[in-house]
């Protein structure tokens, strides 16, 4: 357990970050900040979380617009939003991050690549540690969420004081999140982006849950590409990866443990929200454009995802998957 309590903040009020202030709460002195007003609102009274097992747990969360808080700057803001909000909140980060704390931290678990160096950018590099979850949640409407699937947190291991990453990793475990540090962290990060850059586009393309992939409709060819484009340009980034195989059985493995999941590109596009297409499809592209690599089955599932957020393209099947060019 960590030595003293400190302050947190928690950056974003959908699904994840709910589910995370409910069980931080009792941790940390915790405030959360979002734009969503009435998901804010029910927090203030009471927000219940549901569990895998049915228990629920209701816990009051202080949250705050950044705007027009008073309050003193915080140890550690833990980021939980899309990643097209990063720009926007990192200049929040640094007003609201107390650089004089021991631990003065900002920790990244969102989704897909650049949102490290973004914060990185506005706070400095020492004081960001990186990281992802597998952990799953649900929000089914203002003031209840439910864990959709346990998970584990991977963080950084903090080369500028070791003994943040390992604080931070505390707290994260006493709150009931399997948690590990790594120095690792390339391969791990690169691992769950190659995943995500396989599934979710096409989980959004075609409207199917991650079982789709593992049974005997899914598109296997257009998966081995986009596994085998992805993998080639982290290694191109000098990231230490595994062959194409070990990657494809680890991808099969994660859609057979989450196989009535739709992912979160698709449950974007269908209530018509913003997706984390440029984070994920969108970075492989531009780091291959970088590099000189052809990547054109990753850029045609990114184009089609962008389609579908415009409206031009619904989720469903019959979606020319193989690119044309």
């Amino acid at each position: 357990m960590p030595e003293r309590s400190y302050r947190l903040a928690i950056f974003g009020t959908g699904s994840l970050a709910s589910l995370f202030a409910v069980r931080l709460k009792p941790h940390v002195q915790l405030t959360v900040f979002g734009t969503w007003e009435a998901q804010m609102d029910a927090m203030r009274n009471g927000l219940t979380l549901q569990e895998t097992n049915g228990e629920e747990h209701t816990a009051a969360i202080h949250s705050a617009s950044w705007n027009t808080f008073k309050g003193a700057p915080f140890d550690i803001i833990l980021i939980l939003t899309k990643a097209h909000q990063t720009p926007s909140l990192a200049a929040h980060a640094k007003r609201w991050l107390d650089q004089n704390s021991p631990i003065a931290r900002v920790v990244t678990l969102q989704n897909g690549a650049g949102n490290i160096e973004i914060l990185a950018e506005a706070v400095g590099r020492e004081y960001v540690v990186g990281g992802f979850t597998t952990q799953a949640a649900m929000m089914v409407e203002p003031g209840f969420v439910q864990n959709t699937g346990d998970g584990k947190i991977v963080l950084e291991k903090d080369e500028h004081t070791p003994r943040a990453s390992e604080e931070i990793a505390g707290l994260l475990k006493a709150a009931g999140f399997p948690t590990e540090v790594t120095g690792n962290f390339s391969t791990l990060f690169w691992r769950k982006l190659i995943v995500n850059a396989t599934v979710n586009p096409l989980g959004a393309i075609l409207g199917v849950p991650n079982g789709f992939f593992v049974s005997d409709k899914a598109p296997s060819d257009v998966m081995r590409h986009l596994t085998a484009e992805a993998l080639s340009v982290g290694r191109a980034m000098h990231v230490v990866l595994p062959d194409p195989a070990s990657m494809e059985q680890e991808i099969h493995d994660i859609c057979s443990a989450s196989a009535g999941n739709h992912n979160s590109m698709l449950r974007d596009i269908l209530r018509g929200a913003a997706t984390e297409n440029e984070a994920i499809s969108g970075y492989i592209v531009r780091q291959a454009e970088r590099l000189g690599i052809s990547v054109p089955y990753t850029h045609h599932a990114y184009q089609l995802v962008r389609q579908a957020e415009n409206g031009q393209l619904q989720p469903g099947p019959g979606h020319q998957l193989h690119p044309t060019t």
